[in-house]
């Protein structure tokens, strides 16, 4: 999805997509365009998804790496600004109790980019599932905690060779 959705650049320009079938409306605004999306109406395609292709300036990406984003739209005869679902940064202002969260674009110039230090891994040939329940995998008899699963649970995981980890009921339980 990232690969299509969101915002993604290329050597012709900057195409941002957002799917919003019940949306009537929509526009992308942000640092760039000075939050005024009057130039950045999207168009919608028959699947609900809107899509805007902006050129760039004097070869550079219309919107610059780090400039903040949202997705606005009309939905019900009201303007909603959303932060992009595929956005790949997001933040606040710090200074401000309950401050709205900004989408932000994130393409740092290839200098700046993470290089990964090892190989990939070679990838399984079928995945080897271990299923566990944090709170039930001490010896214990009581609920157990995600240190004592990392410390006590997961050396024997790997040590076993298995390369899934399936955690049970973890939005069910409050006490880890």
């Amino acid at each position: 999805g990232y690969l299509k959705f969101g915002i993604n650049t290329s050597e012709d320009g900057t195409v941002y997509r957002e799917w919003a079938p019940a949306a009537q409306e929509a526009e992308l605004i942000g640092d760039f365009n000075e939050w005024n999306g009057a130039n950045h109406k999207m168009e919608k395609d028959k699947f609900g998804v809107w899509s805007i292709k902006i050129d760039h300036v004097k070869g550079k990406p219309a919107i610059p790496h780090n400039s903040k984003v949202k997705f606005r739209f009309l939905h019900g005869g009201v303007w909603v600004d959303r932060i992009p679902a595929w956005i790949r940064y997001a933040t606040a202002d710090a200074s401000k109790f309950g401050a709205p969260y900004d989408g932000v674009h994130w393409d740092p110039p290839a200098s700046e980019r993470y290089t990964f230090k090892h190989p990939r891994p070679s990838k399984p040939a079928a995945p080897r599932i271990y299923e566990a329940h944090v709170g039930m995998s001490g010896e214990k008899p009581a609920v157990s905690t995600y240190r004592e699963f990392a410390e006590n649970v997961l050396p024997r995981i790997r040590a076993n060779n298995y390369n899934t980890v399936q955690l049970m009921a973890v939005m069910e339980h409050s006490y880890y």
